[in-house]
């Protein structure tokens, strides 16, 4: 195993919680696999093979690798509405922690929503590849994994962790098993992010007070709609009054949006964007006291932050409002972070996506999943990588992304397909696609596999239509 940290935490295991109940996670997660590989002692690098992507390992800390894990996952977020990538300075906070760390500059959801793509968070496998899927309306496909092997029941079970969860998004939550492994969960459900802040450093602060290493993930809702932002943070030259209150409403006046003038539809998603960014700028104000209050307790002074967005939001780019919809570049695309005091900062331009920040995050921690991860540990992916989007609602409505080398290729069960070129269009909003294009044929390699991947597991999705070039 290539060992990404330096250590590896051989506490005794904790079983039964306060209350008496057995451990969370099954047997097949309290194998303790002891400890990793332990690095070359004479300062060197180990060789890599030239068809990957980098060295060894892009986390690289001055002096010993930290010990306890914060998780800040942050809900509904556009990688082009974030200050750092688009220089519009909304989001300061945020960006000056970006800054200090190992930025994934080029990552993606495995999906398009929260269910899907925190999954792929952290089990390092996508809900299909674990055979199940979230709120489909297939009934040959299980709805829920009752086994989530999830890193929480690893990092407990296998390393003596004490573990809470702190989340705003009841997808999130106990309704779909995300909870498993974690010892405490605070259910601030749909509230805004001050409220989940108070509660994540409450619950920060009782971690900090035990001797024992610790791993904390913080959930936070915004700017997942309806957008409902503090007054002060919507700039009124900008926003325009429809007449309507839109944080209540909003849903309701979208579905009218195709039959309304065009006077009306620009007005409106004028102002649905100024209220997505006042939501997102009212949550870098509150991650700034967080960040700012974990300091001065000590929070953070041993410990590996990940920062990851589960998806975006499309906000009519392709005919819709939301997320979940379509698997282009305002929903599919995230931003993820890893920080530590004393990490070495860069700006890691390979491809990634999320299965590998649980594949690195297993590796650095020394636990063992009972499934590999699909993920691979940052900074070993070969370039030409293909990485794979799915979306699933149920027969019939399967839609599928891959994207290989900044080109992309979305095949739809109906037989919709679309190709972009994202080196020059990073929107993905200019369809190239031509069946006679060289790099379609190539995608078409790697879609064609996937496609039959999945026919051959659930063939309860139905036949797709019109495959191929």
């Amino acid at each position: 195993m290539i060992a990404l940290a330096l250590f590896a935490c051989n506490l005794t295991s904790t079983t039964p919680d306060a209350t008496g109940d057995p451990p969370v996670q099954p047997p097949a997660d309290t194998v303790d696999p002891g400890p990793p590989e332990p690095p070359p002692d004479d300062g060197t690098t180990p060789p890599v093979d030239t068809g990957t992507a980098a060295a060894l390992s892009v986390l690289q800390f001055t002096g010993d690798p930290p010990e306890n894990l914060l998780i800040v996952s942050l809900d509904t977020t556009r990688r082009d509405h974030i200050g750092r990538f688009v220089g519009t300075g909304n989001t300061p906070n945020l960006d000056d922690v970006l800054a200090q760390g190992v930025v994934l500059e080029n990552h993606r959801s495995c999906s398009s929503w929260t269910a899907p793509s925190m999954t792929c968070v952290t089990t390092g496998l996508t809900p299909y590849e674990l055979d199940w899927w979230p709120w489909t309306s297939d009934g040959a496909i299980d709805g829920i994994d009752l086994d989530l092997p999830t890193l929480a029941g690893q990092l407990q079970n296998q390393v003596g962790y004490k573990t809470t969860l702190v989340t705003a998004n009841s997808v999130f939550d106990v309704g779909l098993n995300f909870d498993r492994g974690f010892e405490k969960v605070v259910h601030p459900s749909w509230q805004p992010a001050n409220i989940v802040t108070d509660d994540a450093l409450e619950e920060a602060y009782e971690l900090t007070s035990q001797a024992v290493p610790w791993y904390l993930h913080v959930h936070y809702i915004d700017p997942h709609g309806a957008y409902c932002p503090p007054d002060e943070y919507v700039d009124q030259e900008d926003y325009v009054d429809m007449g309507e209150d839109i944080c209540w409403y909003g849903y309701s006046m979208a579905y009218d949006y195709w039959f309304k003038p065009q006077e009306w539809k620009d007005t409106f998603k004028n102002d649905i964007f100024e209220l997505y960014d006042a939501e997102l700028e009212f949550w870098d104000a509150e991650f700034g006291r967080l960040w700012d209050e974990l300091d001065a307790m000590g929070a953070l002074d041993d410990t590996l932050v990940v920062f990851v967005t589960d998806h975006g939001e499309q906000i009519y780019e392709r005919g819709n409002l939301g997320h979940g919809i379509a698997l282009g570049s305002e929903e599919n695309e995230s931003t993820a972070l890893f920080w530590a005091k004393n990490i070495v900062p860069q700006a890691w331009t390979g491809n990634t996506l999320h299965q590998d920040i649980a594949a690195t995050l297993q590796d650095y921690f020394g636990v063992t999943p009972p499934n590999v991860s699909s993920g691979t540990i940052v900074g070993l992916a070969p370039v030409d990588r293909a990485i794979r989007g799915m979306i699933y609602w149920g027969p019939g409505s399967m839609r599928l992304s891959i994207v290989k080398e900044e080109q992309q290729l979305l095949y739809d069960w109906w037989g919709e397909k679309h190709y972009y070129d994202l080196t020059v269009d990073p929107t993905g909003l200019m369809d190239l696609y031509d069946s006679d294009n060289a790099t379609v044929q190539d995608l078409w390699v790697d879609m064609d596999v996937f496609i039959d991947e999945i026919g051959a597991k659930w063939p309860s999705v139905g036949a797709p239509v019109a495959t191929g070039p």
